[in-house]
């Protein structure tokens, strides 16, 4: 006995089917039933002779087809065509043409733009080293501002020494005589100079003249003092009297050192 068929096991053959040529129809004629799979199906010898025999009849309903015998094509020939051919005309020879001769190029002058404004410098004016009325103005020399220097340093020093130490230091009631004397070498003894004073030494002349004229603007209370017969001034005016000496000492002592050494 053979398995149970399943779904899409049974195998089926299509009859009547037609098959088309141009001009012809020729009908095949196709294995007449089924096989169906049963539960006790064909043996293979049996299904081998079934097969063969359908096989035969379907070769012996065929009917030969005619075969068309191909016509002859004409074949074209070609035919020589004669081809007219031109004869060049003589071609006129062109005539040499003259080279033009070279033009001059002018080149252009070169313009010069217009000359830059100058400015002018005027120096400043030199300012004018302080004197006072009764300042004696001298020739210029470099051993007499070596002196000069030298001899208000001294001045300011005696003036210093004398306030700071002996009247103010010690409280002592001091002297106009050391102070009118300071005084008078400073205004009426430190000399001036006029325009003859070289360019590279007016700067020191000029710091000379402006310590000498700072003494004296610094010790004027002092001065007034003993000019109206006698007074006192505070301490406050003592101190600012001993500090302003003490720094125009100080500079007239650097400007020593400086005159002695420019040559």
């Amino acid at each position: 006995m053979s398995e149970a068929p399943r779904y899409g096991d049974s195998i089926r053959v299509r009859r009547n089917r037609s098959v088309s040529f141009t001009g012809w129809q020729i009908t095949a004629v196709s294995v007449v039933g089924a096989l169906l799979v049963s539960s006790c199906g064909p043996t293979p010898d049996q299904i081998a002779a079934a097969t063969a025999t359908a096989a035969t009849a379907t070769a012996a309903s065929w009917t030969a087809t005619p075969t068309l015998t191909p016509t002859a094509t004409a074949t074209a020939t070609a035919t020589a065509t004669s081809t007219e051919t031109s004869t060049p005309t003589d071609t006129a020879t062109p005539k040499a043409t003259a080279t033009p001769s070279a033009t001059a190029t002018l080149t252009p002058t070169r313009t010069l733009p217009p000359p830059t404004a100058t400015h002018t410098l005027t120096p400043s004016p030199v300012p004018q080293a302080p004197t006072f009325p009764s300042t004696p103005i001298v020739a210029w020399s470099v051993a007499d501002i070596r002196s000069q220097v030298y001899e208000a340093r001294l001045n300011v020093e005696r003036f210093l020494v004398y306030h700071r130490d002996y009247v103010v230091g010690s409280g002592r009631i001091g002297d106009c005589a050391s102070p009118l004397n300071a005084n008078k070498e400073l205004t009426q003894v430190r000399t001036g100079y006029g325009a003859d004073v070289p360019v590279d030494w007016y700067g020191l002349y000029y710091q000379y003249r402006t310590l000498v004229h700072e003494a004296v603007a610094i010790t004027a209370p002092v001065i007034a003092i003993c000019r109206n017969g006698g007074g006192s001034i505070t301490d406050a005016e003592d101190q600012q009297i001993i500090s302003g000496l003490e720094s125009v000492w100080n500079r007239l002592v650097n400007l020593e050192a400086t005159v002695n050494a420019k040559s």
